[in-house]
């Protein structure tokens, strides 16, 4: 899979207590981020939560329930069989990511699944909340669409029709609605290994004004450059 160097971390949004990650961060992991699979770069970032997250507990978000969406756009599965592929990959990643944590010796983590998300009182509403802003907020949706169709052609995929397209809108929405939940929960500093959602940035970055509690984030990017 090749050898990674971790390169810089770039902030955005309020520097204030940035370098605090006891105070409140989290690491997300995308099922689809070939980073938490490298166990070169997986052991660069855990080793910065490591270094950085001197009490307090280390919050792993994992977005498994939440690819179900990739599953059915690439693979054409039933709602069903892109939820059990999901949570089994899932599963696998947990399993992988504990084994590094294991030989760091880490053992103040925490594992949050999306799915848990799903269940709260309050996703509805935050999801319908975000689905009338992309049907009423031009800027809003113009960056939703924009990140769709660079989505499609990063993967080359080239059936873009209504149904996934729409289906890639509604993913990005869940995000943001499950990133509402995480920062009332208390974790504010989002820390990811590559670029954060280009729609998150402005928000954070005060440029569409959609949400209080979105705007409050500290965004973190963990840039890595290949050397093998």
């Amino acid at each position: 899979m090749g050898q990674y160097k971790l390169k810089n971390i770039k902030y955005i949004g309020n520097k204030q207590d940035k370098s605090n990650w006891s105070k409140g961060a989290f690491l997300g992991v995308s099922i689809k981020n070939s980073q938490f699979r490298n166990k070169n770069s997986l052991v660069q970032i855990l080793n910065l939560f490591k270094k950085n997250v001197k009490d307090g507990v280390f919050n792993i978000v994992i977005g498994d329930y939440l690819d179900r969406h990739n599953e059915i756009i690439f693979n054409n599965y039933t709602e069903e069989e892109a939820i059990e592929t999901s949570l089994k990959k899932g599963d696998e990643l947990i399993k992988l990511i504990k084994n590094e944590l294991k030989e760091l010796d880490i053992t103040n983590y925490s594992f949050i699944r999306t799915q848990e998300f799903y269940k709260r009182d309050n996703f509805l509403s935050l999801f319908n909340k975000y689905k009338n802003i992309y049907k009423l907020n031009i800027p809003f949706k113009k960056i939703i669409n924009e990140t769709v169709m660079h989505f499609f052609e990063r993967m080359e995929f080239t059936d873009n029709s209504d149904s996934k397209f729409h289906r890639c809108v509604d993913y990005l929405l869940e995000e943001l609605a499950i990133f509402e939940m995480i920062i009332t929960d208390g974790y504010f500093i989002n820390i990811y290994p590559g670029k954060q959602l280009k729609i998150l940035k402005e928000i954070v970055k005060g440029n569409i004004e959609v949400s209080e509690e979105l705007k409050k984030y500290i965004l973190v990017e963990l840039k890595f450059i290949k050397t093998e």
